[in-house]
């Protein structure tokens, strides 16, 4: 599209350094522990993404944050023990919700801050996807981190689905 806005991409790297580029979307990818206390200059929806063993991460109050999106997955990967697939790695309903959450709030944001754990492969992996979508380049995301392959494949399929029940449908149950 042609007169698009690009707006500046900010990836937070080691918890000092942050990277500007040129991007329909912006993302910052955290860990938990730093997106506890992160309080937003700009607009910005989070999507927070814990194990099931564990609680959400409590956040603090912030006024620029639009919009929030908690899921619970493990950080495993389909095919990561011979094609099994596991009971806690990320669904195509959760990849979905995730494709669908962006989609609502991506006009009402400057900023997509995204977190797991660690801040390394889930939250990585979702925001790789939504990157590649939207800025078509994930590039600096697989610089400085290990993206979920899993959690990618599902989410970006989510953000090309046309018919969004086609994914739900295909799936089936898991084994």
């Amino acid at each position: 599209m042609l007169g698009k806005i690009k707006r500046i991409i900010m990836i937070y790297i080691d918890h000092r350094e942050i990277l500007y580029k040129n991007y329909e979307l912006p993302i910052l990818i955290l860990s938990a522990r730093h997106v506890k206390n992160y309080i937003g200059h700009i607009n910005y929806a989070l999507i927070s993404i814990h194990d099931p063993s564990d609680y959400p991460v409590t956040l603090s109050y912030d006024n620029k944050r639009i919009a929030a999106h908690v899921e619970s997955f493990r950080d495993v990967e389909d095919g990561s023990f011979g094609g099994a697939k596991f009971e806690y790695s990320i669904t195509d309903e959760q990849a979905l919700s995730i494709a669908q959450f962006v989609k609502r709030y991506k006009n009402n944001i400057k900023l997509l801050v995204v977190n797991c754990e660690a801040g390394m492969s889930r939250s990585a992996g979702v925001g790789a996807a939504i990157s590649q979508y939207y800025n078509s380049n994930n590039e600096e995301l697989y610089k400085y981190y290990t993206p979920n392959s899993t959690c990618y494949r599902k989410v970006y399929n989510a953000l090309l689905s046309d018919n969004e029940q086609e994914i739900i449908n295909k799936s089936g149950p898991v084994e």
